[in-house]
């Protein structure tokens, strides 16, 4: 147990920004969605209104989780020459299980009601 907690790993500054403007941008999709969907019945019917609420909360989670990691002090990684962010194992495993989560909605909204917030 004591391995886990002091174990770190290095979290590029450039690629917590770029998570984090790809799920701003899908939080305002899923948004839009949910507005223009939630008075529609026959989308709580079919599942489509959960799926949306869903992946809306697991987005909102994730942003959470990479706000409080732009929010720590940033040190300097020697192998990489690069600063960043110095995290737990506990932390990284939080982030791709989140990351797991948005998968699963986002499979689920393309797979059963044909809606991709892929940006092509």
């Amino acid at each position: 147990m004591s391995y886990f907690k002091k174990k770190k790993v290095w979290f590029s500054q450039n690629v917590c920004e770029k998570q984090m403007s790809e799920i701003e941008t899908v939080l305002a999709q899923i948004k839009f969605l949910l507005q223009e969907n939630i008075v529609v019945d026959k989308n709580w019917e079919s599942g489509l209104n959960k799926v949306l609420c869903e992946y809306y909360t697991n987005a909102e989670h994730f942003r959470a989780t990479l706000s409080e990691i732009k929010e720590m002090p940033i040190k300097h990684n020697e192998s990489s020459k690069e600063n960043e962010y110095e995290l737990s194992l506990a932390q990284v495993e939080l982030i791709r299980l989140q990351a797991a989560l948005l998968l699963v909605n986002d499979y689920d909204l393309h797979g059963e009601h044909g809606i991709s917030l892929t940006i092509h």
